[in-house]
């Protein structure tokens, strides 16, 4: 019997060597998978820092049309003002140069962000790639039915219907020689839906403000108005020559009640002779707070044009390997957004 006991204490000796061995082998490669992981998490953070807290410099390099993205020496997407700064509050300017839609010169390319960020560089290569979506609060639908009302539904994030949000729609549209606002107002009923009576003419445009108790979103809405023109600072960049020295601000303010009203402003408008990408630069002699778009008249048409937020900004969702997912709720110009940032490295 003893014989047999040394041979099975020895089966087992040789199972625990066995076993050690093989932990020992594998414990390596865990531990720097584990260590990769965090600090993928920490550059994720860092760069979500960077992204909404700072406002890059020149600080105004958003509004500014003659600076370019080799310009540019530090990346942000913060709004900057001379006497404060509020947290996770955003730059509508800034977010717009993301949209590779605008003129060429303007828009800023993803290898161009990844450089300010410090993460890589086209000689040296990349280390990390990042996406940013911007995903609205509120979604606002709009449309018009075959009697001319204006219908607007609007989603929360989590896709239910908004029910009880408070609407505004502004319709802004040229007749004999001026520029007209109508505005209406009304609640989403239990399906989110909410149906306005405005009278107007073609062309408009037409703005949808929204208050789901505290949370805010716009929908803008061009109806037969020539949309081949942007929005940026106080410039209007048009394909067409504007035949009046007049641009037409239309803003936001919220009122005691909590609805919001939309207004319309005339400024002069400057032909500062010169072009970008094709588009003649109009200055306008200001801006007002909260404005969402801009509209002008040319040749007996109106002109319109409005901040742009793209969905998305690099490479498309399909593209993105194994990466490391971080979201913040933001303000950009009158609406609520949540930015997701997904950080990936190149290379393991």
């Amino acid at each position: 019997m003893k014989t047999y006991e040394y041979i099975f204490a020895a089966i087992i000796m040789v199972a625990i060597l066995l076993a050690a061995v093989f932990l020992t082998s594998i414990s390596a490669p865990l531990y720097r998978s584990t260590s990769d992981v965090e600090q993928l998490k920490m550059t994720a953070q860092k760069v979500m820092a960077q992204i909404l807290l700072s406002p890059g410099k020149p600080e105004d390099w958003g509004e500014n049309i003659t600076l370019r993205a080799s310009d540019l020496s530090s990346f942000g997407l913060a709004v900057s003002t001379v006497f404060t700064r509020e947290a996770f509050v955003l730059d509508p300017d800034k977010v717009q140069r993301l949209s590779q839609t605008l003129p060429k010169s303007l828009s800023i390319l993803p290898e161009r962000i990844l450089e300010l960020l410090s993460l890589g560089s086209k000689k040296t290569g990349f280390e990390y790639g990042i996406r940013i979506e911007f995903i609205p609060a509120l979604n606002i639908m709009m449309n018009l039915s075959l009697d001319r009302k204006v219908n607007v539904i609007v989603i929360s994030e989590q896709g239910m219907p908004a029910k009880g949000a408070k609407v505004t729609v502004g319709a802004v549209f040229p007749f004999n020689n001026e520029v007209l606002l109508e505005r209406a107002y009304g609640s989403t009923d239990e399906n989110g839906r909410c149906t306005l009576d405005l009278t107007f003419s073609s062309p408009a445009l037409l703005i949808a403000a929204v208050d789901y108790y505290g949370v805010q979103g716009v929908a803008v809405k061009a109806v037969g108005a020539n949309t081949n023109a942007y929005f940026i600072g106080s410039f209007l960049l048009s394909s067409s020559l504007i035949s009046r020295e007049e641009a037409y601000q239309i803003f936001l303010t919220k009122l005691p009640s909590g609805t919001i009203n939309v207004g319309c402003v005339r400024y002069e408008l400057t032909y500062n002779n010169e072009e970008i990408n094709g588009y003649y630069a109009y200055e306008m002699n200001g801006t007002e707070p909260h404005t969402v778009a801009v509209v002008a008249v040319a040749d007996g048409g109106l002109i319109a044009a409005w901040k742009i937020v793209p969905e998305s900004f690099g490479p498309s969702a399909k593209e993105i390997p194994l990466a490391y997912m971080v979201e913040r709720s933001v303000k950009i110009g009158f609406s609520s957004y949540t930015v997701r940032l997904w950080v990936w490295r190149m290379s393991w």
